[in-house]
């Protein structure tokens, strides 16, 4: 914890050496102890270390080489690790070894017979997974199965340094009655009390990933080792790693017909009637069944690895965002103290945010429009010099528009004032895709309708200018990601350090990662994410005319999987490890730009090809029409023949469920629930009952009993409902059963 007269940094440290990223000052600098010991120290750093102390955690703090700062380490003893962990219903992997040996013993003193599930017919496995193969459970401190759980290699504990991150903030922000320090970091970041909030890297973990990493060829991005990734980063960040990694394998498979057909045009020439005009009709088939392909595999995988990290069904109560405004006011649900805001305060705000962002997108429109007058000018003029500007000034004004408009994005929503961060997030998120779809690609579009209103002078001319588009756009992404990735962390890093006055004296571990760049875990990751769909966007909806484009986006994305790879792991600060069951919305938005590509697919084929150039306006575009609607019902068709679950996942999650009854809650087999002496004789005791009730030899006299009555019921006329229950109901008594 960093206190600039206010707090600075939380560090967390690591089960072998808790201390090890960090330096001790010298003996005769006073330490922060002393300072509060002298009542030297800030209320807030008071109160910080008094709760932490009562939560059971520790703790050394000490100030920063300029003494304007104060460093705070925490780390959590085993002891309170295993018990808190055991309080939150923490979800941990099961030893499939273990488990399994576990189950084939059973729990006869529980009334739990050995576990035999099964796992083969006639030879052939039932599932792909075996029965205790990516099984989790609550994590539990009992000696029965606290020696279960699947540890690191070389480890006698299961936790991992990115477990105690996740648990020591649980600790930190948890309300005091249940034993957590009752501190809201977010809001104290925002209010300045606090400078940062960050795990300490661990060096040797780090040094491990980061030399798997490097390790990794660039055309490979299937190869990465993102398991050991979501160990040190958590479930959140490795999860959009895959979707990277997953995007460019993709745009590599594709990449193979797109230079082939892209060679083909070039070949036979793109004002080549017949030939041109089949070329790229068979390519833009391709691209429609290569989306749908891309968007349900995405669904599949993404499920596997829900499983795989015990991410199924992740859901936590979401507290109140600390941003969040309003009255405190008795829950009208529970009656407890809560914040209210009326849904009438938004709706004015909401408003005036739809106003304002589509004032954004009609200067954004303007811009678009006056790059393309520029260009038509050139073409008509025969200056291709003009293109060449224009697809530059295109491209560098989506760039500036998309960061400007971010700003503006989050200032709106933020203004919305949402009360939790799923509700903030969506928002933002919503936004910022409408946005950046129209920025992205408008221009493009454009490029298309000029050719159906003919002010480009050939299909060729026109589809050399998006292809000049996209080639620019590319290349410029491609120089920011590296941008980004090297020179910026690089430069920031330099900056801090002269800032906290690293140059004149050593810094401590804690104070030198300070100094690296910060990652927002939410609004970086709307980012990234939003630059991957774009990404998919230009392909799905473009490709069809240019070919070529795959290549750059394959290109694109290897290269960032590797850089931004690499920029966690050396030039970010630790980020708070998050969990994560699958990439949010954007999976939508990436299905909703597939389906739209039947439409731009269809615009090309049909407007773009010169086997149409001799046919009437008005029967090109019922030929349009006619076109993208049967490519969007191919479109849905496939989705609806590859949609669903898989049935592994299915099977595996039940088994899941069986076993955690079985083993951690111990629930006690159905043939144990009764036990009957099957020697004893029935004994009636019938003096005292009612006359009326019906005492029964056997079960199937009871059974052909109540059907006879429930018949009676189903013929009873409407006008008979109000008639007792004696005559509607069969009631069976113990005795009599």
């Amino acid at each position: 914890i960093n206190l600039k007269k206010k707090k600075k940094k939380k560090k967390k440290d690591h089960e072998e050496d808790p201390w090890d990223a960090v330096e001790q000052n010298d003996d005769e600098e006073e330490s922060a102890e002393e300072a509060l010991a002298k009542g030297k120290s800030t209320k807030m750093f008071r109160q910080l270390v008094t709760r932490m102390e009562r939560a059971g955690l520790e703790y050394e703090s000490y100030y920063s080489i300029q003494k304007d700062e104060i460093y705070v380490k925490i780390k959590i003893p085993t002891s309170l690790l295993y018990k808190q962990a055991d309080a939150l219903n923490f979800k941990m992997r099961f030893d499939e070894n273990r488990l399994a040996d576990a189950m084939a013993l059973g729990y006869p003193e529980d009334g739990i017979k050995p576990i035999v599930l099964g796992s083969e017919i006639n030879g052939i496995p039932v599932s792909k997974y075996r029965p205790t193969e990516f099984i989790y459970g609550k994590f539990d401190i009992r000696s029965d199965l606290i020696k279960l759980y699947e540890c690191p290699e070389g480890k006698t504990s299961p936790f991992r340094s990115m477990h105690r991150i996740k648990i020591i903030s649980d600790i930190l922000q948890g309300p005091r009655r249940y034993g957590g320090c009752e501190i809201p970091i977010a809001k104290r970041i925002s209010q300045k009390k606090f400078l940062a909030f960050l795990p300490l890297h661990n060096p040797k973990g780090r040094s491990e990933v980061e030399l798997q990493w490097r390790s990794v060829a660039p055309w490979r991005p299937d190869l990465y080792p993102i398991n050991r990734f979501r160990s040190y980063f958590g479930e959140s960040l490795a999860l959009y790693f895959c979707f990277i990694s997953f995007l460019a394998c993709y745009y590599a498979i594709l990449t193979v017909p797109g230079v082939a057909f892209y060679i083909a045009l070039r070949i036979v020439g793109y004002d080549n009637g017949p030939a041109a005009g089949i070329l790229r009709a068979i390519y833009a088939i391709i691209v429609q069944i290569w989306a749908a392909i891309l968007s349900l595999r995405w669904q599949v995988f993404q499920d596997k690895l829900a499983l795989r990290w015990g991410m199924v069904g992740f859901e936590k109560d979401e507290l109140p965002r600390p941003q969040f405004k309003g009255t405190v006011i008795a829950s009208p649900i529970n009656g407890t103290p809560e914040i209210f805001f009326p849904a009438r305060g938004r709706r004015r705000q909401i408003v005036l945010s739809t106003l304002i962002s589509a004032l954004v997108v009609f200067l954004d429109l303007l811009f678009i429009w006056g790059v393309n007058e520029y260009r038509d000018e050139g073409a008509k003029n025969g200056d291709q010099t003009r293109a060449t500007i224009a697809s530059f000034l295109n491209a560098i004004g989506i760039q500036v528009f998309k960061y400007v408009y971010d700003i503006i994005a989050r200032r709106l929503t933020q203004t919305e004032n949402w009360r939790t961060e799923t509700q903030y997030v969506d928002k933002l998120t919503t936004k910022l895709f409408v946005f950046n779809f129209i920025n992205s690609n408008f221009s493009l579009l454009t490029t298309l309708f000029a050719a159906s209103t003919q002010t480009c002078a050939t299909p060729l001319q026109c589809t050399n200018v998006l292809e000049q588009s996209l080639q620019t756009i590319y290349l410029l992404a491609l120089a920011s990601d590296i941008f980004n990735a090297t020179l910026v962390p690089y430069l920031t890093r330099k900056y801090n350090i002269w800032i906290e006055g690293g140059f004149s004296k050593a810094m401590s571990g804690p104070e030198w990662e300070y100094v690296l760049l910060e990652y927002d875990e939410t609004l970086d990751s709307i980012s990234a994410y939003m630059a991957a769909s774009t990404s998919f966007g230009y392909v799905s909806l473009f490709s069809a005319a240019a070919p070529i484009t795959p290549l750059y986006a394959a290109l694109t994305e290897a290269v960032l999987v590797r850089l931004e790879g690499l920029k966690f792991l050396t030039g970010y600060r630790r980020i708070e490890p998050r969990g994560a069951q699958d990439i949010g919305r954007f999976e939508g938005f990436i299905a909703l730009q597939g389906i739209l590509s039947a439409v731009t697919s269809a615009a090309i084929v049909i407007l773009l090809s010169p086997p149409f150039d001799s046919t009437d306006l008005a029967y090109r575009r019922y030929a349009f029409v006619i076109s993208a609607a049967i490519a969007i019902i191919v479109q849905l068709v496939i989705r609806a023949i590859g949609s669903g679950t898989d049935e592994d996942i299915d099977t595996q999650l039940k088994r899941q469920d069986f076993i955690v009854d079985k083993v951690i809650n111990k629930v006690i087999d159905d043939d144990e629930l009764i036990k009957l002496d099957s020697k004893a004789e029935p004994t009636f005791d019938i003096e005292d009952k009612d006359p009326s009730n019906r005492y029964y030899n056997n079960l199937s006299e009871v059974i052909a009993d109540s059907r006879i009555r429930a018949h009676k019921r189903r013929r009873r006329p409407k006008h008979d409902h109000h008639r007792g229950d004696e005559e509607d109901y069969a009631s069976f008594s113990t005795t009599q059963v």
